[in-house]
């Protein structure tokens, strides 16, 4: 049973991580590029530790499963992580490149991703992402 003490943040993350496998790409794509991954980037940013990773290694957990699941679907496992990735603080990553869910990245994805990095890294595209450091979405 959940407590009131559970914040609902936790609580939505917990839905979103369970129901990833079920959202068609757009659904992903509408997700991932909304309120979601600032809730998220502003948790990693602000939370002390050790609330800071409360809900962190759970919600790892179901993205790796989701990574996992759609093996044969880069176009997908690509959105998921780019979305993550984009997710930055006065233009530093919240979500680290070496982030452990990347093991279960087809090698197809793992390109492209290493390519959507040297791309960000080489040709900044502010417009492609979301900045904690402001209240804009980017």
């Amino acid at each position: 049973m959940l407590g009131p003490t559970l914040p609902l943040s936790y609580l939505c993350f917990c839905l979103l991580g369970a129901t990833l496998p079920l959202l068609t790409k757009e659904q992903l794509q509408l997700v991932m590029w909304g309120d979601m991954i600032r809730h998220y980037g502003e948790h990693m940013c602000m939370a002390k530790l050790p609330n800071r990773f409360k809900f962190a290694p759970e919600l790892e957990e179901y993205v790796g499963t989701f990574l996992e699941g759609c093996w044969d679907d880069p176009e997908q496992q690509l959105a998921v992580l780019v979305a993550f990735s984009s997710a930055t603080n006065h233009g530093l990553p919240v979500v680290p490149t070496f982030w452990s869910v990347m093991r279960f990245l087809s090698p197809q994805a793992l390109q492209c991703y290493v390519a959507w990095l040297q791309g960000m890294f080489l040709q900044l595209d502010l417009d492609s992402l979301i900045d904690l450091s402001t209240n804009n979405m980017k």
